[in-house]
């Protein structure tokens, strides 16, 4: 039971007027206040937004007259809160606005909920820049995007059509998503502002991606492309030829099943097209197999590439790969690679693989701008072939060494000596040392060389990067984060 004394304890405590006023943060400027309050908005979002709001008659005044704190509008959960949402859509002024629909709204009540839903946000079209739709059923996607045809959104920038993988939806969830019938063309072009897209469509003609000619940053999602290897390369080069702006290309290939099914490999070795050029695509991530996504990469002429994943575990591509990308960019922008001596993802060295160790000192020798290289299921034929990262790669700071062989580690212990002496070079931050299974001893680590990596850097002994997947390389642009 909750006494008259608990009560007056659990109640806010409410300063006296003197007090109000000489709180520092009071008699801060305004502009300064926006900045404060800014940026734990983008760490907290709006629950922060909401509970600033609530502190005081001051605080109140001044979070109320940023509207760049309300303009983020989620239709989620069975019953949305209309009210809050159209005080929030009151509140964010003139401030463009994003908008996001879930699938809940839409199970059981879906057209009175899409009719109070555009009653809400259609008068308000042209300040969309943003339009978000998770799991959203094609019928209602579909009503919503033909208004679009025939209204004027000047400041839509980003448009995003997500749909889980099959394999992640529970059976009341496997919604229509998409309709062969329904041309995305004609949305698409009438959207000049138009910059980032997220399009997941498994019905759909191919032909479409012709419309995305003045994007930044395009996503397809599951099943959009489930065709074999040839196929999907004519497609890239067609999407980068007619989208000379485009800088983020993420793509997911393969089918949409039940069950995780690896794409079509028949032929992959012997594709030959004639190379594509792209001079602004920084981040190219296909979600496919190893070998793949490096017959893809070995068709692309990238000069400012500069990663093949967001993180350091994904992006894989076989040793050949690194061979070529040293070959066709005499300046190169490669931030990360994962290179692999078995394409299969197995955990030894494949002899037909691993044959282009060969190469791997040289082309270390073209990548100035590496901040990360993983090294996994290669045989450096006794340290041969084995790279002198004590005098390339100056701006290194990841390296990760995973079921790999034929290398001393006294070796890497001297390249870590020799970056944290010779003045130009980064020391390394972080490395890995998780040999293959029949490496002889020299590649295993003592207890005294563990001690002393573990003094100098951020030393691991097994491949933590399962736990990491949503680490992005030091150094790396956030923007992608946000795709």
């Amino acid at each position: 039971m909750i006494t008259p004394r608990h009560a007056s304890m659990l109640a806010p405590h409410r300063p006296s007027r003197v007090n109000r006023n000489l709180e520092p943060i009071n008699k801060l400027p305004l502009d300064v206040f926006q900045i404060i309050i800014n940026i734990r908005w983008r760490e907290d979002g709006e629950k922060f937004a909401i509970l600033a709001s609530h502190v005081c008659r001051t605080w109140r005044m001044y979070t109320l007259s940023m509207p760049l704190l309300w303009n983020r509008l989620e239709f989620v959960g069975a019953a949305p809160r209309y009210d809050v949402l159209e005080a929030k859509l009151g509140r964010s002024s003139n401030a463009l606005l994003e908008i996001i629909l879930g699938e809940e709204p839409f199970i059981t009540s879906s057209i009175p909920n899409l009719r109070r839903i555009m009653r809400i946000v259609v008068p308000h079209v042209a300040r969309w820049r943003s339009l978000r739709f998770v799991n959203v059923p094609h019928k209602i996607r579909r009503i919503l995007l033909d208004r679009l045809k025939s209204q004027s959104t000047p400041r839509l920038e980003r448009l995003e059509v997500v749909q889980d993988r099959k394999q992640f939806r529970l059976p009341h969830q496997r919604i229509p998503i998409t309709s062969p019938r329904w041309d995305a063309r004609r949305v698409i072009f009438n959207l000049p502002r138009l910059r980032n897209l997220e399009w997941t469509n498994p019905a759909a003609d191919l032909s479409v991606y012709s419309a995305f000619q003045n994007l930044v940053s395009l996503k397809v999602g599951a099943g959009s492309l489930d065709i074999a290897p040839l196929p999907l390369v004519q497609v890239i080069h067609q999407l980068l030829s007619q989208s000379p702006s485009l800088e983020i290309l993420v793509m997911v290939h393969g089918p949409d099943n039940d069950e995780y099914t690896l794409p079509d490999e028949e032929n992959v070795d012997a594709i030959t097209v004639s190379p594509c050029t792209h001079h602004h695509l920084q981040v190219l991530d296909i979600e496919t197999t190893i070998r793949v996504r490096s017959a893809v990469v070995r068709t692309l002429v990238l000069p400012r590439s500069q990663r093949f994943s967001r993180t350091y575990s994904y992006g894989v591509v076989d040793i050949r790969c690194i061979d070529y990308i040293a070959r066709i960019n005499t300046t190169s922008q490669l931030q990360v690679i994962s290179i692999t001596g078995n394409a299969d993802f197995g955990l030894e060295p494949e002899p037909a693989d691993n044959h282009y160790v060969t190469c791997i000192p040289s082309s270390l020798l073209d990548f100035g701008n590496l901040r990360i290289l993983a090294c996994r299921a290669i045989d450096f034929m006794d340290g041969k072939w084995f790279p002198d990262l004590g005098r390339c790669c100056p701006q290194l700071k990841w390296w990760f060494l995973d079921a790999c062989r034929g290398y001393t580690v006294t070796s890497i212990q001297s390249m870590v000596e020799s970056r944290l002496k010779t003045e130009g070079m980064n020391p390394l931050e972080v490395l890995r040392i998780d040999p293959s299974w029949d490496a002889p001893p020299e590649c295993h680590p003592t207890l005294e060389q563990v001690s002393w990596f573990s003094e100098v850097l951020n030393f691991k002994r097994i491949d933590d990067s399962w736990l990491e997947g949503s680490a992005i390389h030091p150094d790396a642009d956030d923007t992608y984060m946000d795709t």
